[in-house]
């Protein structure tokens, strides 16, 4: 699981959460869209949890909801 969000303390409180939850997921956390985009296209996640108004990453032409995981991609709220 892959989630990029650079509100740093959403994005690690849902990571330790979902963690928690499953202390055997693999979750991978980004603080923007570049370093995102480098992980999502890089490894095959199942999930991709993504700030669709990221800085950098929302006009992106290999956007990861697009090309990434071949998994399912989740706009957090």
């Amino acid at each position: 699981m892959l989630i990029i969000d650079d509100h740093r303390d959403s994005a690690v409180m849902l990571a330790a959460v979902l963690r928690l939850r499953n202390p055997e997921l693999a979750v991978q956390v980004a603080y923007d869209g570049e370093s995102g985009l480098a992980l999502a296209l890089a490894e095959q996640h199942h999930v991709v949890i993504v700030d669709l108004n990221l800085p950098g990453i929302a006009t992106a032409p290999r956007s990861p909801w697009k090309y990434g995981a071949g998994g399912g991609v989740i706009p957090p709220s």
